[in-house]
């Protein structure tokens, strides 16, 4: 018997009820057909309320999690799917309180690793609302078998699994990096893709990401302990059977982390990912990280004095990138994008570096001020009706001394009054209190508030409920995924309907071709930012104050 049909077993399901049955035995027959209809789309039912919790759960659980349905009563909606999709549920979720109906999304069980459908009603409840969910699974033509995920993909999916380790008292996940001896950029494509596609086979279970070419990262549940030694053997014999010899490294990165908070960590594990892209295995020991994570935040405050002397000086100029209309392609403002000088001679850190250390560090604060002071001085040197955004990080949005030095910025400047601030998710907003307050001050001084990457993190519906928002930056990913495959599409429409619901409109990143912008327009994406509306650069002179055109 399927599980389906263990799910279903025993229901009543006669069409009416015979002659001179009682009124409850009839009430109990149409339940029990509503509930076959039900699982006639579906593997699991599920009721929650607006705590988020199971106060109903029929179907086959036990299948997919190895433990009856009535176990879950009680458990956190959340607690289904796996830690990296739970973002997506809680946005799911918002678009369901919000519409009333949850048109079908695929999201990865936890348990079993495998992926079914989620679709859903809301219906009006004596306190807040009731939430039918059916989970059931993908069509044919959906399923799709694994496959190694991009370098931001995997670094989202390890910082989510430490996350959830770490909240839930439980043991952090098992990290395993494996590259191809040698200098990355030499490595030749099909090398790269057979190397990745071997890895694949040989890991098992574990979640396979390419970080950059020729660098991969394993990343399994917590407890597993995996022969990376076997593993590397085996990978090998593969490529030399398809007569591509090649030598493998191999290590552990652990990330226990005893002296750190979540955020801490996480931000860490971030930072040592993008280390390893640039420097592979032989970097990890001297950066401290054979100590974990406590031993790479202790190599990295070494540096801390000299970047907080770079951002003084300013050593880092801005580049600009326009945000256009869909419908006209006319730039509604532009993005200031940080570009970090080298120093003394040294090759110059990528933007990414130089953020992920002072969110790493602790040193938001001082880099989020610098920049924004150099956006307000572009400002003053551009044209009346230019806009520009510039990034803060929600480590600074929390910040009542951030928040007094740049509200006194504004006030004492009129062309700042042509300021937007993206609010970044990269670090989690912790004090949710002080963020709005200074969200609000902003917004008071017609700041408008722009929430950067939304999507990004299981934080976002939470940011889009609290934080006052004018604007909402779909993260990249979720862009990419709907122009390539519509069944991702539904996910996008929905987040779109979601940030409608709080009046705040929208903006896809990632914008590169022109079906890009027909596909995005029509699942109602109001502005777009990509290589297709624009690269980075200096403003454009015509948006410049120049003698000719300033004003006598």
């Amino acid at each position: 018997m399927t599980p389906l049909r263990q799910g279903i077993k025993g229901l009543a399901l006669s069409a009416r009820p015979s002659a001179g049955a009682s009124v409850n035995a009839a009430a109990g027959m149409e339940r029990d057909r509503f509930v076959a209809f039900a699982f006639a789309g579906g593997d699991m039912l599920v009721e929650t309320g607006d705590d988020g919790c199971i106060s109903f759960a029929a179907g086959a659980f036990r299948a997919h999690y190895g433990a009856p349905a009535e176990s879950f009563l009680g458990q956190p909606l959340a607690r289904l799917v796996q830690p990296e999709a739970r973002g997506r549920l809680a946005q799911a979720l918002a678009v369901l309180h919000t519409r009333g109906r949850l048109l079908p999304i695929s999201l990865p069980l936890a348990g079993s690793g495998g992926e079914l459908l989620l679709s859903g009603l809301a219906m009006p409840a004596n306190e807040g609302k009731r939430f039918y969910l059916s989970f059931g699974p993908l069509p044919p033509e959906a399923v799709q078998a694994r496959s190694v995920s991009g370098a931001e993909a995997f670094m989202r999916t390890a910082e989510t699994r430490l996350r959830a380790a770490r909240e839930e008292g439980n043991a952090p996940p098992v990290l395993n990096l494996v590259e191809l001896k040698g200098d990355p950029s030499q490595v030749k494509p099909e090398l790269n893709r057979a190397l990745g596609d071997a890895l694949l086979r040989e890991a098992g279970n574990a979640i396979t990401g390419e970080i950059t070419a020729g660098r991969y990262g394993l990343l399994h549940h917590a407890g597993s302990s995996p022969d990376l030694a076997a593993i590397v053997r085996r990978v090998e014999e593969t490529l030399a059977r398809g007569g591509m010899g090649a030598s493998l490294a191999a290590q552990e990165m652990p990330l226990s982390s005893t002296g750190l908070t979540g955020s801490q960590a996480v931000r860490a594990l971030r930072h040592a990912l993008t280390f390893y892209s640039r420097e592979g295995t032989g970097g990890l020991v001297p950066a401290g990280l054979a100590g974990g994570l406590d031993g790479f935040m202790d190599k990295l405050s070494n540096r801390t004095e000299s970047f907080r002397q770079a951002v003084a000086e300013r050593r880092f100029g801005l580049a600009f990138q326009p945000i256009c209309y869909m419908r006209d392609r006319k730039v509604h403002h532009y993005e200031a994008l940080i570009r970090p000088e080298g120093i003394n001679g040294a090759k110059p850190e990528s933007p990414q570096d130089f953020v992920l250390f002072a969110e790493t560090m602790g040193l938001t604060e001082e880099l989020d001020l610098a920049v924004a002071h150099q956006t307000i001085e572009a400002l003053q040197h551009s044209a009346e009706g230019v806009r520009i955004a510039c990034n803060v990080s929600g480590l600074s949005l929390e910040s009542e001394s951030f928040r007094r030095q740049l509200l006194r910025m504004i006030e004492t400047t009129p062309a700042a009054r042509r300021l937007l601030v993206e609010v970044t998710e990269t670090a989690e907003i912790e004090n949710e209190e002080e963020a709005v307050s200074t969200a609000v001050a902003l917004r008071a001084l017609g700041v408008p508030i722009c929430l950067d990457d939304f999507g990004a993190g299981a934080a976002a519906f939470r940011y889009l409920r609290t934080l006052p928002t004018d604007f909402v930056k779909i993260d990249g990913l979720y862009i990419r995924n709907a122009v390539a495959n519509e069944r991702d599409r539904n996910m996008l429409a929905a987040m779109v309907d979601l940030a409608r619901a709080v009046g705040a409109k929208t903006i896809a990143e990632h914008v590169e071709a022109e079906v890009d912008v027909s596909i995005l327009r029509a699942l109602g994406i109001d502005m777009g930012q990509g290589w297709f509306f624009g690269r980075p650069s200096p403003l454009p002179s015509s948006m410049v104050i120049t003698r000719r055109n300033r004003r006598v």
